[in-house]
This record gives structure tokens, C-alpha cells and sequence, in this order.
């Protein structure tokens, strides 16, 4: 999550630094300089699916466990504690 986060910061650090190099900069010098921003978004795009990916299987987990916890107490109440 924090890994994310810094490739996102550092790949808006890395555009700023590039959009306020000088503009007389060879036209290889600028290809590298895209490819290495792609690869950072790239990297970041990554780990955010990564991030969304992990998170929904965390999620569906806890849900899935906590039903069935539920529906366990559920059954095997007492029928007394429904006739209140």
C-alpha cells in the first residue's frame, strides 16, 4: 500500500523535473526520459491492482467467515430463544 503510494508521488516528482528541465533536450534524452514515466506508471498502475486485488480477497474472506460464524449460532440456538 505505502509502496503504491511513494511510485505514484515519485512518478508526479519525475514528470514535474522533466516538464522543468530545459526544452532543448535531444529528442533521445526525451524518449528515455518517457520511458522510464511509463515505467513508473506503469509500476504503479500494477501495484494498485495488486492493492485492489488483495483487498477484495481480504474482504470476501472476513464476509464469508463471519456468515458462516452467524448462520452456526443461528442453528444451533435453542428454540426457546425463538419463541420470546
Amino acid at each position: 500500500m505505502v509502496l503504491g503510494q511513494v511510485g505514484m508521488v515519485y512518478s508526479d516528482y519525475f514528470l514535474l523535473e522533466w516538464c522543468s528541465s530545459s526544452s532543448s533536450s535531444s529528442a533521445s534524452s526525451n524518449e528515455r526520459l518517457l520511458g522510464v514515466y511509463a515505467l513508473l506508471v506503469f509500476g504503479t498502475v500494477v501495484l494498485a491492482y495488486v492493492r485492489t486485488a488483495s483487498f477484495f480477497r481480504a474482504s470476501l474472506k472476513a464476509s464469508s467467515t463471519l456468515h458462516s460464524r452467524m448462520l452456526l449460532k443461528v442453528v444451533k440456538a435453542p428454540m426457546s430463544w425463538f419463541h420470546r
